[in-house]
C-alpha cells in the first residue's frame, strides 16, 4: 500500500456567506415567526458551531461569567472538546433574547429543522450549503480579528492546514463589512 500514489484532494471552494445574505438572515430572524431559531443561528454565525453540534447544545453549555461556549468531547464532530469565545456580539444577541430569563435545555426547539429551513427560505438563501455559516463565522473571524491561531483553536482544529486550505475564503469581505460583522450595535438594536 506505500507504493501507491494518494492523489491529493482537491477542495471545493467554499464561499462565506455574502454580506447582503447575513444581513437578510439577520434581519428576518428578528421577525416573530422565527424567534425560536435566532439563538441557534447566532450560535452558529458569530461562534462556528456545526448544525449537528448545535442541535445537541444546551443552554447550560453557555458560560456566561467566563464568555465561552463549551462544545463536550461527546458533542463534537470529531470527539474534542473545546471552549469557543462569547464575543460581545453574540452576548448580546443571546441576552436580549433571554430577556434576563435564565433558560435551559435544548437551544434547539421541536420541529427544529422544519423552523430552520422556513427561516432561510424566507431570507431568500437556499440553496443551503451544510456549514456556511461555520465558514462565515472563520472568513470573518480572520478578516477582522487577524489572528489564525485563535481561529484554529476555537474552530476546534488540531493544525493550522484545514483552515487554509478549507476554510478561509474572504472573497469579497471588505474590512468594513469585518467590522460591522462583530459589531453588536449593527445586530442587536
Amino acid at each position: 500500500m506505500k507504493a501507491l500514489h494518494k492523489p491529493r484532494l482537491q477542495e471545493g471552494e467554499v464561499v462565506a456567506l455574502t454580506w447582503e445574505n447575513i444581513q437578510r438572515l439577520l434581519q428576518i430572524a428578528k421577525l416573530a415567526p422565527h424567534r425560536d431559531c435566532r439563538p441557534a443561528l447566532g450560535i452558529m454565525l458569530w461562534a462556528g458551531v456545526r448544525p449537528a453540534e448545535m442541535r445537541r447544545l444546551h443552554w447550560e453549555d453557555i458560560d456566561w461569567d467566563d464568555d465561552v461556549i463549551m462544545i463536550s468531547a461527546r458533542h463534537s464532530k470529531t470527539g474534542g472538546a473545546r471552549c469557543i469565545t462569547l464575543h460581545p456580539v453574540l452576548r448580546r444577541w443571546l441576552r436580549k433574547l433571554c430577556d434576563g430569563e435564565k433558560l435551559s435545555g435544548l437551544i434547539c426547539p421541536l420541529g427544529w429543522k422544519k423552523l430552520w429551513y422556513n427561516l432561510r427560505k424566507e431570507a431568500g438563501v437556499l440553496p443551503w450549503r451544510q456549514n456556511v455559516l461555520r465558514h462565515t463565522f472563520a472568513s470573518y473571524h480572520l478578516k477582522h480579528f487577524r489572528n489564525p491561531s485563535q481561529l484554529q483553536i476555537e474552530m476546534g482544529h488540531s493544525t493550522p492546514e484545514l483552515l487554509r486550505t478549507r476554510y478561509l475564503n474572504m472573497r469579497g469581505i471588505t474590512r468594513e463589512h469585518a467590522r460591522l460583522f462583530w459589531s453588536s450595535r449593527e445586530w442587536c438594536r
